[in-house]
């Protein structure tokens, strides 16, 4: 399925212009989609986040995690974890170790779209819980400076258009200095 669209985007594809035609594709957390697939470039263009996915509250493994991690982390513990991170070789608290279950597979969400430097996308985040400084702490540092908090819908939506005609003029003009570069064929020798 993901080759034939692979295959599909890049026939319907022409350099610099947005494409006639895309696709929606829905994808749960932690899932093949939103963890290990490569969606660069035109491939994807939009991602859709929504809510904070944290594991099943009262699934027996999270919660026998939770009191395992709670029964051995000491203050002690938790400060030389703040302080050193993950290399101290301490637990976290079981809370801590919830909310980071939830984070990560945001950020691993988050990531399908952006690939590269040059990458470009929107990261759209259906959450209030993002209007709070904490959940905004917990994404990735690349993306944290940019997130925005809408309270109406059409404000976001004139944002987002707005975003998508920069980047796709970006795209044109990108593509004309591009045709118009000499092409050096000694590369190949």
């Amino acid at each position: 399925l993901l080759n034939s669209y692979r295959q599909l985007m890049k026939k319907d594809r022409n350099d610099g212009a947005p494409l006639a035609r895309g696709a929606i594709m829905f994808a749960v957390y932690r899932g093949k989609v939103s963890e290990g697939i490569d969606f660069s470039d035109h491939l994807c263009r939009t991602i859709v986040n929504i809510g904070i996915p944290y594991p099943a509250f009262k699934d027996v493994k999270v919660i026998l995690k939770r009191g395992y991690n709670d029964s051995y982390c000491t203050p002690q513990s938790q400060r030389q974890y703040q302080q050193q991170g993950s290399s101290s070789g301490q637990l976290l608290s079981g809370s801590k170790w919830y909310d980071i279950q939830a984070f990560r597979a945001i950020n691993q969400a988050l990531g399908r779209c952006l690939r590269h430097k040059m990458d470009w996308g929107a990261i759209i985040l259906l959450e209030s819980r993002f209007s709070h400084p904490w959940n905004v702490s917990q994404l990735s540092k690349w993306i944290r400076n940019y997130v925005q908090v809408y309270n109406e819908f059409s404000e976001a939506k004139a944002e987002l258009d707005d975003f998508y005609d920069r980047r796709i003029q970006h795209d044109k003009v990108s593509c004309d200095i591009a045709e118009h570069l000499p092409v050096d064929d000694d590369d190949d020798e």
